[in-house]
This record gives C-alpha cells, sequence and structure tokens, in this order.
C-alpha cells in the first residue's frame, strides 16, 4: 500500500498533464486507449492534443500507480483493453483541477513570422495570413455546425456546462483572430502601398 502511495505521488509531482487528460475522459465512461483519442479528437483536440506516443506510456504507469484499472479485455488479433478510473483516479484528478493552471509557453510560428515580417515582401505576410484566416474560418465552422450540436444531446449531463464554456472559449477566440487576421491584413495593404 505505501509503495503505491509513493508511485502515485511522484506520478502526480513530474508527470505531464496527459495522464490527467486520460484520467478526465476516463471520469465520463471506461474507454480502450483507441476509444479516448477518438473522443479526444472530437472534444480536446481544439484546445489539447496527445499523441499515441504519450497515451500508451501513460496508461501503463497510471495502471501501476493504481489510477485506472482493467475492466475489460477483448483477447484475439485486434485486442482491446477497456480501463476505468478507479477512486485514487478521481481523487487525482480532483486533486490537480485544485492547482492553478501553470503559465502557458507560447510557441506560434505564424505570430514569428509577421514578427520577422520586415525581412520580407508584405505579400508574403499577407499569405500566411490569409491561409491562417481559412483555418480559423474552418475551426469556427467545425464548432458551430459540428460540436455544439454534439454536445447540445448532453443537456441534462453535470458535464454540459462545463462543455459549453470550453465551446465558447474557443468559438470567441476564433471570431477575435479572425478579426485580428483580417485587420492584419489592411495593415499589409496599407504598407504595400506605400
Amino acid at each position: 500500500r505505501i509503495e503505491q502511495d509513493e508511485l502515485r505521488g511522484n506520478i502526480m509531482a513530474r508527470s505531464s498533464n496527459t495522464q490527467f487528460a486520460l484520467l478526465g475522459m476516463l471520469s465520463f465512461e471506461p474507454q480502450s486507449a483507441y476509444d479516448m483519442k477518438k473522443e479526444m479528437k472530437q472534444s480536446t483536440a481544439f484546445f489539447w492534443s496527445e499523441s499515441d506516443g504519450q497515451i500508451y506510456p501513460a496508461l501503463h504507469k497510471m495502471l501501476d500507480a493504481g489510477l485506472v484499472q482493467v475492466c475489460d479485455q477483448e483477447g484475439g488479433r485486434d485486442s482491446k483493453i477497456v480501463y476505468e478510473i478507479t477512486e485514487a483516479g478521481r481523487q487525482a484528478l480532483r486533486d490537480w483541477l485544485e492547482i492553478p493552471p501553470l503559465k502557458k509557453t507560447i510557441r506560434n510560428e505564424l505570430l514569428l513570422k509577421i514578427f520577422f515580417g520586415g525581412n520580407t515582401s508584405p505579400d508574403v505576410i499577407a499569405r500566411h495570413l490569409s491561409h491562417q484566416s481559412y483555418s480559423f474560418k474552418e475551426e469556427l465552422r467545425i464548432l458551430d455546425h459540428e460540436i455544439l450540436p454534439m454536445i447540445e444531446q448532453f443537456k441534462d449531463s453535470p458535464h454540459y456546462p462545463y462543455w459549453v464554456m470550453t465551446l465558447e472559449h474557443g468559438v470567441d477566440l476564433l471570431k477575435a483572430k479572425i478579426a485580428w487576421a483580417e485587420k492584419a491584413e489592411n495593415t499589409l495593404k496599407k504598407i504595400d502601398k506605400d
């Protein structure tokens, strides 16, 4: 018991947020790693992504620490292991939710290129902005026409208001990014005339 508590504490102290993303997904229902990846692509991937190289090792560590357990396993060629969150896992998730988020490190290649844009023609930066603006509009379309209707099916869920808040953040941020891109493109047009 002490060994397992020590292991759980060590994972909490030095882990990335991958395990908490997985614990959060498992807090909804038991799932296989494949099912979690699929669910994340339709939900958290808009603001938090995880790769296979992160998911499988994290699940194994969480299993060893007693944060998750195997609740179903199908053998055969396409074996499938279904995990469920344990009470210790729920407590770890609750503990993590209490901790204020760390300051996010920003790495935005578009902004880096714009910052150094004086070294190229305004047309080059305008092309980057146009491409990014299209991408923002496509993401906004997906949130409005695919993700929102999917969330609306779960109005009775205790998770619903939190999902809506997350979605609204994405929608508002994308609208602001689209407005910024249009304003930046107009500024580039003025530079090009000078």
